[in-house]
Protein backbone atom coordinates (compact mmCIF):
# COMPACT_ATOMS: atom_id res chain seq x y z
CA UNK A 1 0.00 0.00 0.00
CA UNK A 2 1.19 3.37 -0.81
CA UNK A 3 1.89 5.98 2.06
CA UNK A 4 -0.56 8.53 2.81
CA UNK A 5 0.41 11.81 4.28
CA UNK A 6 -2.22 13.81 5.19
CA UNK A 7 -4.90 12.00 2.72
CA UNK A 8 -2.13 12.08 0.28
CA UNK A 9 -1.53 9.43 -1.23
CA UNK A 10 1.69 8.85 -2.69
CA UNK A 11 2.42 7.71 -6.37
CA UNK A 12 5.97 6.31 -6.12
CA UNK A 13 8.51 7.79 -3.70
CA UNK A 14 10.14 11.36 -2.65
CA UNK A 15 13.07 12.54 -5.05
CA UNK A 16 15.67 15.03 -3.92
CA UNK A 17 17.17 15.84 -7.51
CA UNK A 18 16.65 19.46 -8.15
CA UNK A 19 15.16 20.06 -4.30
CA UNK A 20 17.39 22.15 -2.86
CA UNK A 21 16.40 21.48 1.40
CA UNK A 22 13.32 19.63 0.18
CA UNK A 23 12.21 16.01 -1.07
CA UNK A 24 8.87 16.03 -3.38
CA UNK A 25 7.07 13.74 -5.43
CA UNK A 26 3.18 12.95 -6.86
CA UNK A 27 0.32 11.76 -4.97
CA UNK A 28 -3.34 11.40 -5.36
CA UNK A 29 -6.47 12.43 -4.07
CA UNK A 30 -10.35 13.13 -4.49
CA UNK A 31 -9.11 10.89 -8.23
CA UNK A 32 -6.39 13.87 -9.44
CA UNK A 33 -3.04 13.61 -9.43
CA UNK A 34 -0.75 16.47 -7.48
CA UNK A 35 2.56 17.66 -6.56
CA UNK A 36 3.62 17.47 -2.93
CA UNK A 37 6.84 18.41 -1.41
CA UNK A 38 8.25 17.74 1.61
CA UNK A 39 10.56 20.27 3.26
CA UNK A 40 13.49 18.64 5.38
CA UNK A 41 13.64 22.22 7.64
CA UNK A 42 12.54 23.12 9.43
CA UNK A 43 11.12 19.90 11.93
CA UNK A 44 8.40 20.21 14.70
CA UNK A 45 9.99 18.59 17.52
CA UNK A 46 6.56 16.11 17.62
CA UNK A 47 8.46 13.55 19.87
CA UNK A 48 8.83 15.92 23.30
CA UNK A 49 10.40 13.27 25.42
CA UNK A 50 13.27 13.06 23.46
CA UNK A 51 14.87 17.27 23.62
CA UNK A 52 14.74 18.63 26.65
CA UNK A 53 12.33 21.39 27.53
CA UNK A 54 13.96 24.28 26.64
CA UNK A 55 15.02 23.50 22.89
CA UNK A 56 11.39 22.17 22.27
CA UNK A 57 10.13 25.54 23.31
CA UNK A 58 12.60 27.37 21.12
CA UNK A 59 11.70 24.59 18.05
CA UNK A 60 8.18 25.09 18.26
CA UNK A 61 8.67 28.90 18.48
CA UNK A 62 10.75 28.64 15.21
CA UNK A 63 8.00 26.90 13.60
CA UNK A 64 5.03 28.86 14.35
CA UNK A 65 6.90 32.04 12.72
CA UNK A 66 7.81 29.79 9.95
CA UNK A 67 4.20 28.85 9.39
CA UNK A 68 3.24 32.87 9.82
CA UNK A 69 5.58 33.51 7.00
CA UNK A 70 4.77 30.80 4.67
CA UNK A 71 1.25 31.30 4.91
CA UNK A 72 1.20 35.03 4.19
CA UNK A 73 3.33 34.07 1.11
CA UNK A 74 1.20 31.60 0.23
CA UNK A 75 -2.06 33.79 0.74
CA UNK A 76 -0.19 36.41 -1.39
CA UNK A 77 0.74 33.92 -4.30
CA UNK A 78 -2.41 32.52 -4.86
CA UNK A 79 -4.26 35.69 -5.20
CA UNK A 80 -1.79 36.44 -8.06
CA UNK A 81 -3.78 37.14 -11.48
CA UNK A 82 -1.68 35.21 -14.13
CA UNK A 83 -2.20 31.12 -14.52
CA UNK A 84 1.39 30.71 -15.24
CA UNK A 85 2.18 31.34 -11.58
CA UNK A 86 1.80 28.10 -9.94
CA UNK A 87 -0.03 28.21 -6.96
CA UNK A 88 -0.31 26.66 -3.74
CA UNK A 89 -2.70 24.03 -2.93
CA UNK A 90 -2.33 22.95 0.74
CA UNK A 91 -0.01 23.68 3.08
CA UNK A 92 0.49 21.59 5.97
CA UNK A 93 2.48 19.98 8.97
CA UNK A 94 2.22 16.24 9.14
CA UNK A 95 4.18 14.56 12.18
CA UNK A 96 7.51 16.59 12.29
CA UNK A 97 7.79 18.06 8.59
CA UNK A 98 6.04 20.72 6.40
CA UNK A 99 4.34 20.17 2.98
CA UNK A 100 2.97 21.96 0.03
CA UNK A 101 0.18 20.69 -2.64
CA UNK A 102 0.25 22.28 -5.61
CA UNK A 103 -1.06 20.88 -9.39
CA UNK A 104 0.59 18.11 -11.26
CA UNK A 105 2.15 20.12 -14.23
CA UNK A 106 2.86 17.95 -17.54
CA UNK A 107 5.27 20.11 -19.13
CA UNK A 108 8.40 19.22 -21.84
CA UNK A 109 12.30 19.63 -21.38
CA UNK A 110 13.83 22.55 -22.98
CA UNK A 111 17.35 23.66 -22.71
CA UNK A 112 18.78 27.09 -22.74
CA UNK A 113 20.72 25.88 -26.09
CA UNK A 114 17.37 24.73 -27.57
CA UNK A 115 15.46 28.42 -26.87
CA UNK A 116 18.20 30.19 -28.13
CA UNK A 117 17.78 28.86 -31.10
CA UNK A 118 14.08 29.37 -31.61
CA UNK A 119 12.95 32.13 -34.02
CA UNK A 120 13.13 35.77 -32.32
CA UNK A 121 9.28 35.72 -31.78
CA UNK A 122 9.04 32.70 -30.03
CA UNK A 123 12.10 33.69 -27.29
CA UNK A 124 9.92 36.84 -27.46
CA UNK A 125 6.84 35.16 -26.03
CA UNK A 126 8.80 33.10 -23.64
CA UNK A 127 10.85 35.74 -21.78
CA UNK A 128 7.26 38.41 -22.22
CA UNK A 129 5.22 34.97 -20.55
CA UNK A 130 8.14 34.83 -17.89
CA UNK A 131 8.22 38.46 -16.47
CA UNK A 132 4.58 38.70 -16.66
CA UNK A 133 4.43 35.98 -14.09
CA UNK A 134 7.31 38.01 -12.20
CA UNK A 135 5.42 41.30 -12.78
CA UNK A 136 2.43 40.27 -11.06
CA UNK A 137 4.49 38.50 -7.99
CA UNK A 138 5.88 41.95 -7.74
CA UNK A 139 2.29 43.19 -7.49
CA UNK A 140 1.40 41.33 -4.53
CA UNK A 141 5.12 42.19 -3.14
CA UNK A 142 6.31 38.69 -3.22
CA UNK A 143 10.63 38.40 -4.51
CA UNK A 144 10.98 34.77 -6.29
CA UNK A 145 14.89 34.94 -5.14
CA UNK A 146 15.73 32.37 -7.17
CA UNK A 147 14.77 32.66 -10.96
CA UNK A 148 16.82 30.25 -13.15
CA UNK A 149 16.19 28.16 -16.25
CA UNK A 150 14.96 24.92 -13.73
CA UNK A 151 12.35 27.02 -11.99
CA UNK A 152 10.62 27.68 -16.00
CA UNK A 153 8.62 24.77 -17.25
CA UNK A 154 7.24 24.88 -20.68
CA UNK A 155 4.62 23.47 -22.56
CA UNK A 156 4.23 23.37 -26.59
CA UNK A 157 0.42 24.83 -27.64
CA UNK A 158 -1.65 23.68 -30.25
CA UNK A 159 -0.48 25.88 -32.59
CA UNK A 160 2.66 24.88 -32.16
CA UNK A 161 3.97 27.80 -29.82
CA UNK A 162 6.05 27.25 -26.63
CA UNK A 163 4.95 29.18 -23.35
CA UNK A 164 6.15 28.82 -19.71
CA UNK A 165 5.23 28.94 -16.07
CA UNK A 166 7.20 29.70 -13.31
CA UNK A 167 7.99 27.20 -10.29
CA UNK A 168 9.01 26.89 -7.16
CA UNK A 169 8.85 29.53 -4.56
CA UNK A 170 11.23 27.89 -1.64
CA UNK A 171 13.36 30.66 -1.54
CA UNK A 172 10.69 33.73 -2.13
CA UNK A 173 9.54 36.42 0.51
CA UNK A 174 7.68 39.29 1.18
CA UNK A 175 9.28 42.28 0.06
CA UNK A 176 8.77 43.84 2.91
CA UNK A 177 9.96 41.08 4.93
CA UNK A 178 13.41 39.66 3.65
CA UNK A 179 15.52 36.87 5.17
CA UNK A 180 17.86 38.43 8.08
CA UNK A 181 21.96 38.81 6.28
CA UNK A 182 22.68 36.08 8.55
CA UNK A 183 20.00 33.51 7.15
CA UNK A 184 20.48 30.59 4.95
CA UNK A 185 19.93 32.76 1.39
CA UNK A 186 18.58 30.74 -1.21
CA UNK A 187 18.97 30.84 -5.07
CA UNK A 188 22.09 30.23 -7.31
CA UNK A 189 25.04 32.11 -7.35
CA UNK A 190 25.06 32.20 -10.93
CA UNK A 191 22.03 34.83 -11.17
CA UNK A 192 22.64 36.56 -7.60
CA UNK A 193 21.77 40.36 -7.78
CA UNK A 194 25.20 42.12 -6.95
CA UNK A 195 23.32 43.37 -3.74
CA UNK A 196 21.83 40.22 -2.62
CA UNK A 197 25.79 39.62 -2.01
CA UNK A 198 26.21 42.90 -0.12
CA UNK A 199 23.20 41.83 2.03
CA UNK A 200 24.94 38.77 2.97
CA UNK A 201 27.77 40.29 3.84
CA UNK A 202 25.86 43.09 5.75
CA UNK A 203 27.17 45.49 3.14
CA UNK A 204 23.81 47.17 2.51
CA UNK A 205 19.90 46.67 4.63
CA UNK A 206 18.16 46.54 1.54
CA UNK A 207 17.41 44.01 -0.80
CA UNK A 208 13.62 43.89 -2.76
CA UNK A 209 12.01 43.00 -6.37
CA UNK A 210 15.30 44.29 -7.97
CA UNK A 211 17.25 41.20 -7.73
CA UNK A 212 14.87 38.87 -9.69
CA UNK A 213 14.88 42.11 -12.73
CA UNK A 214 18.47 40.89 -12.60
CA UNK A 215 18.03 37.59 -12.57
CA UNK A 216 15.94 37.64 -15.42
CA UNK A 217 18.30 40.16 -17.42
CA UNK A 218 21.48 36.76 -17.16
CA UNK A 219 18.05 34.51 -18.08
CA UNK A 220 16.73 36.39 -21.32
CA UNK A 221 20.48 36.89 -22.16
CA UNK A 222 21.21 33.12 -22.43
CA UNK A 223 17.68 32.75 -24.13
CA UNK A 224 18.87 34.34 -26.93
CA UNK A 225 22.23 33.84 -27.14
CA UNK A 226 22.59 30.34 -25.11
CA UNK A 227 25.29 31.95 -22.86
CA UNK A 228 25.66 34.39 -20.25
CA UNK A 229 27.02 37.92 -20.93
CA UNK A 230 30.58 37.59 -21.14
CA UNK A 231 32.88 38.36 -17.79
CA UNK A 232 36.52 37.37 -17.66
CA UNK A 233 35.95 33.79 -16.51
CA UNK A 234 39.62 33.08 -15.44
CA UNK A 235 38.89 36.24 -12.92
CA UNK A 236 35.26 35.79 -12.26
CA UNK A 237 33.17 32.94 -11.53
CA UNK A 238 30.13 35.17 -11.25
CA UNK A 239 28.53 37.43 -13.22
CA UNK A 240 27.52 39.11 -9.94
CA UNK A 241 31.41 39.33 -9.20
CA UNK A 242 32.14 41.11 -12.04
CA UNK A 243 29.44 43.74 -11.33
CA UNK A 244 30.88 44.60 -7.77
CA UNK A 245 33.88 45.00 -9.37
CA UNK A 246 33.51 47.65 -10.93
CA UNK A 247 32.69 45.90 -14.45
CA UNK A 248 29.88 46.75 -16.61
CA UNK A 249 27.61 43.57 -18.25
CA UNK A 250 26.53 44.30 -21.70
CA UNK A 251 24.60 42.11 -23.94
CA UNK A 252 26.83 40.03 -26.65
CA UNK A 253 25.82 41.42 -30.42
CA UNK A 254 23.81 38.51 -31.19
CA UNK A 255 21.05 39.65 -28.89
CA UNK A 256 19.16 42.01 -31.32
CA UNK A 257 19.41 45.41 -30.89
CA UNK A 258 16.12 46.58 -29.00
CA UNK A 259 16.10 43.41 -26.30
CA UNK A 260 19.93 44.17 -26.16
CA UNK A 261 19.00 47.62 -24.81
CA UNK A 262 16.30 46.25 -22.62
CA UNK A 263 18.65 43.25 -21.02
CA UNK A 264 21.07 46.18 -20.43
CA UNK A 265 18.75 47.64 -18.40
CA UNK A 266 17.81 45.02 -16.36
CA UNK A 267 21.44 44.33 -15.35
CA UNK A 268 22.14 47.77 -14.20
CA UNK A 269 24.68 47.00 -10.77
CA UNK A 270 22.34 49.86 -9.18
CA UNK A 271 19.11 48.47 -8.53
CA UNK A 272 17.96 52.05 -8.07
CA UNK A 273 18.69 52.88 -11.71
CA UNK A 274 17.75 48.88 -12.84
CA UNK A 275 14.45 48.75 -14.78
CA UNK A 276 10.94 46.98 -12.61
CA UNK A 277 9.67 44.39 -13.54
CA UNK A 278 6.64 46.29 -14.73
CA UNK A 279 8.64 48.24 -17.27
CA UNK A 280 10.39 45.04 -18.62
CA UNK A 281 6.58 43.81 -19.34
CA UNK A 282 6.07 46.90 -20.86
CA UNK A 283 8.89 47.42 -23.01
CA UNK A 284 8.10 43.74 -24.21
CA UNK A 285 4.58 44.62 -25.35
CA UNK A 286 5.53 47.14 -27.18
CA UNK A 287 7.36 44.90 -29.26
CA UNK A 288 4.72 42.74 -29.27
CA UNK A 289 3.43 42.49 -33.17
CA UNK A 290 -0.05 43.93 -32.69
CA UNK A 291 -0.93 42.88 -36.34
CA UNK A 292 -0.07 39.51 -35.52
CA UNK A 293 -2.86 36.83 -35.91
CA UNK A 294 -4.40 35.39 -32.72
CA UNK A 295 -6.48 31.86 -32.19
CA UNK A 296 -8.70 31.77 -29.63
CA UNK A 297 -8.49 28.26 -29.74
CA UNK A 298 -4.60 29.01 -28.88
CA UNK A 299 -5.23 30.41 -25.47
CA UNK A 300 -5.34 28.99 -21.89
CA UNK A 301 -4.94 25.80 -21.99
CA UNK A 302 -3.66 23.65 -18.33
CA UNK A 303 -2.94 25.99 -16.77
CA UNK A 304 -0.69 28.56 -18.95
CA UNK A 305 -1.66 31.79 -20.81
CA UNK A 306 -0.52 31.95 -24.54
CA UNK A 307 0.41 35.07 -26.78
CA UNK A 308 -3.43 36.47 -26.91
CA UNK A 309 -3.65 36.43 -23.29
CA UNK A 310 -0.79 38.88 -23.29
Amino acid sequence: MNESINGYELIGEFRTDNSGSARWGFAEKDGQELFIKEFLSPTYPADEDVLPPKMVERRKKFCEKYVISKTKLYDALNKCSTGNVVGILDFFRYGAKYYIVTEKIDSIPLTIEDIAAMPTEQKHLICKIIIHCVKSLHAHQIVHCDIKHENILFKKTLMGKYVAKLIDFDASFIEDEPPAPDDEFHGDMVYYAPESVKYMLNETDHIDSKIDVFALGLLFHQYFTGHLPYFDTKEYDYAYEAVLDGNFLKSDKDVPEKYAKVIDAMLSADPQIRLSSGEVFELFDRMTDNNAEQDNSDHAHNGFFYAGDL
